[in-house]
């Protein structure tokens, strides 16, 4: 723990500044993070659900948590850094087992201490779904440099997709998604917070390092030098050649406003 002994017990020493980042994964938060964590005033913590003994409970329907363990979760995460900034990422579905709404989430994290709040898009929610179906096909979700992604192909059931905790019609899925970043874009607006909205396509496509910059500008830090270790999953592939039954995937977009995202 990053503290100091005193009267033999542990005082805890806050870092300077707390981030917390919010996305609905796919969207480059691996590599930007990474970039991040090269920092030396930056230790960015990932996705701190997904650290050992938290996947399973987040996919596990049999197993749960209670909201104490998860919020404490975090804020002992905090008070185990070792730089002055910490960060870490959290998706929506990682507050299901807990049994926590959102803002209620976010909310304690600013009693926490988070000072700043990232929120992390990927525009063509489309290509989103299609990016965790495949990983979680293969089981494999990042990529090194240097490593190649095969091209998985498989099948989309429109009326019924699967990721995470959430069973739902594309459609659907991808009007819930929307919904909750409205939510999370109306909380880092309101009461002067300091906010900080990026995207997949603008920040992190073409070049991970303008998503790096960025922050670390939103953070009045220096940029540092640091390397990209990362490669994209299935970005380098078109998506009617992943999907298997592209053409219901059409039909299911066809007449939506959300049927841009089919040449996204």
């Amino acid at each position: 723990m990053n503290g100091r002994r005193v009267a033999g017990r542990i005082c805890s020493i806050m870092p300077r500044s707390v981030v917390v980042e919010v996305h609905h994964g796919r969207c480059g938060s691996t590599v930007v993070g990474d970039l991040l964590d090269q920092h030396s005033k930056i230790h960015w913590d990932s996705e701190i659900y997904y650290l050992p003994g938290w996947m399973d409970t987040i996919m596990s329907k049999q197993r749960r948590t209670f909201e104490r363990d998860g919020i404490e979760h975090m804020r002992e995460r905090i008070r185990a850094s070792k730089k002055e900034i910490y960060s870490f990422e959290f998706q929506p579905h990682n507050l299901v087992p807990m049994g926590v709404e959102m803002i209620e989430y976010l909310t304690l994290c600013e009693e926490s201490g988070t000072s700043h709040f990232i929120h992390l898009s990927r525009k063509n929610i489309l290509r989103k779904v299609i990016s965790s179906l495949v990983a979680m096909e293969r089981k494999v979700f990042h990529y090194k440099i240097g490593e190649t992604p095969p091209l998985t192909r498989m099948k989309i059931h429109t009326d019924h997709i699967y990721i995470k905790d959430t069973g739902s019609s594309l459609v659907e899925y991808i009007e819930q998604t929307l919904r909750q970043e409205k939510e999370i874009s109306e909380f880092m607006r309101s009461k002067g917070r300091r906010g900080l909205f990026m995207s997949y396509e603008d920040d992190v496509e073409k070049n991970p390092f303008v998503g790096y910059r960025k922050v670390c500008e939103f953070l009045g830090e220096e940029p540092e030098k640091a390397e990209i270790r990362f490669s994209k999953a299935t970005a380098i592939f078109r998506m009617e050649d992943i999907v298997e039954n592209w053409n219901d995937v059409v039909a299911a977009l066809m007449g939506t406003r959300h049927e841009w995202m089919l040449i996204g």
